[in-house]
């Protein structure tokens, strides 16, 4: 079949466009790849709006009505990922870049809520007792639009829609501290942060749970 034939027919487009829905789920799923599927998720919206119009022509026609039943089958399961998108629940990612101040970038569907940076030197005996050892945090304000999935921001510095403390300690790249990200949807997440290697771990479930 010539590639100009191939673009025509509504089964070979869903098909593509399922093979990038799937590519970028498991971008979502593991978050670190992530960037993936926000790379991909407007040419998947565009690949689904083109293959709706391509099954209506071919379910109209006789002849090909077999494709565009086949087309309609593989569209559903990139429908599937555009509706978890609405109510994802998965982690986000976090990475601090060497710089001074520490640059963080944080992305993830779930959307990103808010950060707290607690000292290293926290007492196991007071898990939930965190207040006097805050070094930072930041939350998102805008209660009418859904946070950013996607953004980059430095220590001590409040991106738009955020509030936070405007001139905290600068953070020592030798301590490890602990940080709680919150995502807008789903639970929240610990880490080790010691320079700009940052671990999960879950030595204060109350604390994280906050």
């Amino acid at each position: 079949m010539e590639p100009a034939l191939k673009l025509q027919n509504s089964a070979f487009v869903a098909l593509i466009n399922f093979l990038l829905a799937a590519i970028a789920f498991v971008g979502f799923v593991y978050p670190r790849f992530s960037n993936w599927g926000f790379a991909l998720i407007r040419l998947i919206f565009l690949l689904l709006i083109a293959t709706t119009a391509l099954l209506v022509r071919d379910l109209w026609r006789r002849t090909t009505r077999g494709r565009a039943v086949l087309a309609v089958c593989l569209c559903l399961p990139v429908l599937f990922l555009f509706g978890e998108l609405t109510v994802w629940e998965g982690p986000l990612y976090i990475s601090a870049k060497p710089t001074t101040p520490l640059r963080f970038q944080v992305r993830g569907p779930a959307g990103f809520w808010g950060l707290k940076i607690l000292r290293s030197d926290r007492q196991t005996s007071e898990p939930n007792n965190d207040g006097a050892e805050l070094v930072w945090e930041i939350e998102w304000t805008n209660v009418q639009r859904f946070p950013p999935m996607n953004l980059e921001f430095s220590h001590g510095d409040s991106p738009t829609g955020f509030q936070g403390w405007t001139s905290p300690p600068l953070l020592d790249p030798n301590a490890t501290y602990t940080l709680i990200l919150k995502p807008a949807m789903g639970p929240n997440r610990c880490y080790a942060m010691h320079g700009t290697q940052i671990t999960e771990y879950n030595l204060y479930p109350n604390l994280c749970g906050k």
